[in-house]
């Protein structure tokens, strides 16, 4: 019987092929685990950054057990399932790389609006208040998307504008505010539903890197904008599913 020393190191040296595979390293002598590691770190993202010290603290635990192996037959040192798991899902994930399908919230369990000049702001927000919702992204008749609903778009729009009045207040007033690149400090990228999920997360932190915030990725059949909108990816998106 297999005891989770032995199983660690297997997982361990599982990790290792797959990652060696992924950034094309055959040396030996350069640890890919701690580049891993060290892209987790750079991601920006506090739960990535969480994950990478828990991966550096079984790298370090698996020196220890490998440098003082014939001490460690009687499991002075034990690795519990907790480890055992981590280690086994972040093979899985490496193994079967993600993409945005398995990311995305579907268009069906979404609020959207389909483009109508008469529909009232107030409704708009009621509904959001209600889901919880902060982005509502706005179709039009064949269900592509041409802009988001914000709270920022009503901001836009009560900044320059005076005596207005909510109660009657419609998306055909406010219009020229919805549109994606109209939006001043959030920014929306297309992407097709077979990008994978390192090229989502990357989009997420590189935005950081620019004045506009990526807040939402739209997720097509292809990657563009005249098609069918399937749904959406958010950052915490990455980090629950």
């Amino acid at each position: 019987r297999v005891n989770n020393t032995e199983r660690f190191l297997e997982l361990y040296n599982d990790l290792d092929s797959l990652l060696r595979k992924r950034y094309n390293e055959s040396s030996r002598t350069v640890s890919v685990i701690v580049r891993y590691i060290n892209d987790l770190n750079r991601s920006g993202n506090p739960a990535l950054i969480k994950y990478a010290k828990k991966l550096n603290t079984i790298r370090k635990l698996r020196n220890d057990i490998i440098h003082e192996y014939d001490n460690n037959l009687d499991n002075f040192l034990e690795i519990n399932d907790d480890c055992i798991n981590f280690l086994k899902n972040l093979v899985e994930i490496l193994r079967n790389p993600r993409t945005a399908k398995n990311l995305i919230t579907p268009l069906e369990e979404l609020y959207v609006i389909e483009y109508n000049e008469d529909i009232l702001v107030k409704d708009i927000m009621k509904e959001m208040r209600r889901l919880g919702h902060s982005q509502v992204p706005v179709v039009d008749a064949f269900h592509s998307a041409i802009g988001m609903f914000t709270p920022n778009v009503l901001f836009s729009y009560l900044e320059n504008n005076v005596d207005v009045n909510i109660e009657t207040l419609t998306l055909k007033d406010i219009k020229e505010y919805i549109p994606l690149k109209n939006h001043f400090s959030e920014s929306y990228e297309f992407i097709s539903i077979n990008t994978s999920e390192t090229e989502v997360d990357e989009l997420f932190y590189t935005s950081y890197q620019n004045n506009k915030k990526l807040a939402v990725a739209l997720v097509t059949k292809r990657g563009t904008e005249k098609e069918p909108l399937l749904g959406i990816i958010v950052e915490a998106d990455i980090i629950k599913k």
